[in-house]
């Protein structure tokens, strides 16, 4: 539970090694970029702001923003809708296994 995973954070929230610079590289190259996510906003703002990807983001997308969660579609569809960019033209990376 939530115990374990405070736990093993402890040391620093754990980051998908490229994440960060993925991140940068769309930026840089003009692509909006959202975070959509099954945990609650203010954990996931927390947890985003500790790595430095907060500041980095056009929109983030949480389980308080939407009725179902993943992998049900609305977070990704809600994402692509506050960006702007229609689903079908989006990208959508996964850091779970």
């Amino acid at each position: 539970g939530y115990a374990l995973l405070e736990e093993r954070m402890a040391d620093g929230v754990p980051v998908k090694p490229g994440a960060v610079e993925l991140v940068d590289w769309a930026r840089e190259a003009g692509l909006p970029v959202a975070v959509a996510t099954s945990t609650r906003r203010a954990r996931a703002e927390h947890h985003l702001e500790r790595v430095g990807l907060l500041h980095r983001l056009d929109a983030l997308v949480t389980r308080d923003d939407v009725v179902e969660a993943k992998p049900a579609p609305e977070p990704y569809l809600t994402a692509a809708a506050r960006l702007g960019v229609a689903p079908g033209l989006a990208l959508a990376c996964e850091d779970s296994a």
